[in-house]
């Protein structure tokens, strides 16, 4: 509609007009809030995204860490190395992801690196993004991240974190490598989430984990004993690189 492709070119005008006049914070607050707006037509989206990245620059000249990515860069370095993909997932985060639902889509088709793979979910739930996306692991799974809770606010989450402070909270070096594992773990179960009935052998598991990892089999086998720790209940880590089970 004519109508709406005035306002949409107007408001571009005005926001460049803020950026000459060096009204950069206030240019980039305009183009945050349109941004924020619920639809916009693609060949305009664009050129919002173009401009928050300009202003973002100019009022962040030292901080060379933090750029904005256009969705087309992002998409490419989600499919490139672990580290580009990183960096491109805090540009994910400053984006309106509504548009790019169905592109979001096939991201999640192509099977990304499964950390690459939970950090984006966990963009898409935070964003509270209303959209219902698939997923593919060892069974289908269908989502909608406005219905799912951040992971360190699932009950599995918050039992095994509990048990984990409780066993190891004379231990420091041990209780921050078993948080880490923790939250690593959490967060690969995505878009799925432990319950409170697995809580306590999820923090055992790690603990064993922890324990073999740092020579210390001994304390595991007491643990077993002291807390009478069925084995048999111990859950698989999802990490490739320290799951001892």
């Amino acid at each position: 509609m004519k109508f709406m492709g005035d306002y949409y070119q107007n408001t571009l005008d005005e926001i460049k007009l803020l950026k000459d006049k060096q009204e950069w914070q206030l240019a980039f607050n305009r183009v945050n809030e349109e941004l924020s707006m619920p639809y916009i037509p693609m060949e305009y989206m664009v050129k919002f995204e173009e401009l928050q990245r300009e202003l973002h620059a100019l009022i962040n000249p030292l901080d060379e860490n933090v750029v904005i990515l256009s969705f087309e860069q992002i998409e490419q370095a989600l499919l490139s190395d672990e580290l580009s993909a990183i960096e491109a997932l805090n540009s994910l985060k400053k984006l309106h992801l509504v548009p790019y639902c169905q592109r979001i889509q096939r991201l999640l088709d192509v099977k990304l690196n499964p950390v690459i793979e939970a950090l984006l979910i966990l963009v898409l739930i935070e964003q509270r993004l209303d959209y219902n996306f698939k997923l593919s692991k060892s069974f289908d799974i269908e989502f909608n991240p406005l219905y799912l809770e951040h992971p360190e606010d699932s009950d599995g989450y918050l039992v095994a974190k509990e048990v984990l402070e409780k066993l190891l909270v004379k231990d420091p070096s041990s209780l921050k490598m078993a948080f880490d594992l923790l939250v690593e773990e959490v967060l690969l179960m995505l878009p799925l989430s432990y319950d409170e009935s697995e809580g306590e052998y999820l923090a055992y598991s790690i603990i064993k984990t922890v324990d073999t990892l740092s020579g210390r089999s001994d304390d595991w086998k007491s643990r077993v004993s002291e807390y009478q720790i069925d084995e048999k209940k111990l859950i698989p880590l999802q990490s490739s690189t320290v799951s001892t089970l």
